[in-house]
């Protein structure tokens, strides 16, 4: 671990980049979608992680045909703040 002033900059090891969100235009994350219903959340905590980036790919296209919600696919960076 660095430290930066007052930020932390994590040993690369300690990163897993192999997971993704969906972030939707409107500035949120896809929680679910079950039953026709989008779930929706402003906290990248609550969202629906994808560790595999074709599923994630396929999930998108089925909320822009179903649910017309535009979504982009982001890396999702957890922190495992155990290696530092």
């Amino acid at each position: 671990m660095f430290k930066f002033g007052q930020i932390i900059i994590p040993k690369l090891d300690t990163l897993n980049t192999n997971k993704y969100v969906l972030f939707s235009s409107d500035h949120q994350y896809v929680v679910e979608y079950l039953f026709n219903q989008l779930v929706l959340s402003n906290s990248i905590s609550e969202a629906l992680i994808f560790e595999n980036y074709e599923l994630a790919i396929r999930f998108q296209k089925t909320i822009v045909e179903e649910c017309k919600c535009q979504c982009s696919i982001n890396t999702y960076i957890e922190f495992n703040s155990s290696n530092t």
